[in-house]
């Protein structure tokens, strides 16, 4: 792989994480069975998000695959407690939809580093 297709990669994880933080961010003013439903959701398309991660952290540099990988087991964890959510009600629901919301935004700042780690990289001359 390219470095230019894998920092394609990176940046088009990245604005997928931000999406799907925008539709967690969302589920906060929904009621319960909103929620529910949006939860599934998630799980899965976070779970989606950190299997492709998995693949393209192979791929990078040791500063940005260490972000990387941090950003994929922060997904894992959301898509995890989106799933475990679903059996929860009230209180409980919102409290836990909110750890799902932390763990996402989590992903996301790791993601965000692992592209400027890719960027810094790809500015330093080579040393060749």
């Amino acid at each position: 792989m390219s470095q230019a297709s894998v920092k394609d990669a990176l940046e088009q994880a990245r604005e997928h994480a931000q999406a799907l933080q925008a539709k967690i961010d969302a589920n906060q003013a929904k009621d319960d069975v909103k929620i529910h439903a949006e939860l599934e959701k998630v799980s899965a398309q976070a779970q989606k998000l950190a299997a492709g991660l998995k693949v393209l952290a192979e791929n990078q540099r040791a500063d940005a695959k260490l972000h990387v990988q941090k950003a994929q087991a922060s997904l894992e964890d959301a898509a995890k407690r989106a799933k475990d959510a679903l059996g929860s009600a009230g209180a409980d629901l919102k409290t836990k939809n909110q750890a799902v919301i932390a763990r996402a935004r989590e992903g996301l700042t790791h993601l965000s580093q692992a592209v400027a780690a890719s960027r810094a990289a790809a500015a330093k001359p080579s040393t060749n």
